[in-house]
């Protein structure tokens, strides 16, 4: 562990959250985090492949203050996305 985050040790990546027992990655973005830049893509669909596991994206963004959270499945070919004014 990192402060609290699970370490993927096969990949040295440190996850904000995992829950182990429904296989679910949890990565939270703040304001200044860049949207989807390709390493972020590199690096889930890595996660995904070594875990296994469905994974959330939660986004905050700054120019029109909404709180936006992505779910993609394992094989990565459903997403699903919900947006929430804050």
């Amino acid at each position: 562990e990192n402060g609290g985050e699970f370490c993927v040790r096969q990949l040295g990546y440190f996850l904000d959250g995992y829950d182990q027992c429904q296989n679910i990655v949890i990565e939270y973005y703040e304001k200044g985090h860049k949207r989807s830049t390709k390493r972020d893509q590199i690096r889930k669909a890595e996660i995904i492949n070594c875990l296994h596991c469905d994974f959330i994206e939660i986004y905050e963004t700054i120019y029109n203050n909404k709180l936006i959270i992505e779910r993609s499945n394992i094989d990565n070919t459903r997403t699903s996305r919900i947006e929430f004014t804050i």
